[in-house]
Formats: structure tokens, C-alpha cells, sequence
């Protein structure tokens, strides 16, 4: 009878021991910031250029209200356009530029908002 319940009280002992180890465990990784996803709100849906008409078109989702900024870099990655920079609210949103004003070379369109920052290469030629 002695033996069982020695065995009984380390079997509770080492069951307490584990459960605190897990607990400190997602403690720690929630003090650390592991073990949680990154909410992306931002999405390029669409990036085309008209090179009849040399325009650039953009399709943006966004899935909650953010600031967002939108510019062309070109290769140095100096800005050459603002599309747009300030809050938008939660929607689609298309936007359509002329590049007729950008001499041959790569450029950058450039996203940033507050959680991303979204980046598609292309050529003027």
C-alpha cells in the first residue's frame, strides 16, 4: 500500500511538474512575440502596363483602413511618382498613371503601408 501510494504522489508530482514547464513555455513565447502570425492587410492584385497608351495599372485590396503609400522608385531607388499617400478605408482600389514622363530604365512600384510593403519591377524601354 505504501509502495502505491509513493508512486501515486510522483506520478502527481512530475504531472504538476509538466503542466508548469508548458505554461512557462507559452509564457516565454508570448513574451518573445514566436508562435503568432503576422495579419497582412495589403494586397497588389493586379500590376499591368499599357505600352500603346504608356500607362501603369494598379489594383490594390486592402482589408482594413491604413495609411498607405504608393510611389515609383527608379533604379536607385529615388522617388520618381506619388500615386497616392494617406488613409485608405477597406476596399479595391484601381489606379491608372501615365508613364510617358520616365526615360528608359527600371523602375519600382513601390507599396508601403503600416503592417508591409509590397515591391514589383519593370522596364520602360
Amino acid at each position: 500500500m505504501k509502495d502505491f501510494l509513493e508512486t501515486g504522489t510522483n506520478a502527481l508530482v512530475v504531472g504538476l511538474i509538466l503542466i508548469a514547464v508548458y505554461v512557462l513555455y507559452q509564457r516565454l513565447l508570448k513574451a518573445v512575440g514566436k508562435g503568432r502570425y503576422e495579419n497582412f492587410y495589403l494586397e497588389l492584385m493586379s500590376h499591368s502596363l499599357d505600352w500603346e497608351l504608356l500607362k501603369l495599372q494598379l489594383v490594390v485590396f486592402i482589408s482594413k483602413r491604413e495609411t498607405v503609400k504608393i510611389q515609383i522608385l527608379n533604379s536607385k531607388k529615388e522617388e520618381v511618382m506619388l500615386l497616392h499617400e494617406g488613409e485608405l478605408p477597406y476596399g479595391e482600389y484601381s489606379l491608372e498613371t501615365s508613364i510617358d514622363v520616365l526615360t528608359p530604365g527600371q523602375y519600382i512600384t513601390k507599396i508601403t503601408s503600416e503592417t508591409q510593403v509590397l515591391t514589383r519591377y519593370f522596364k520602360v524601354k
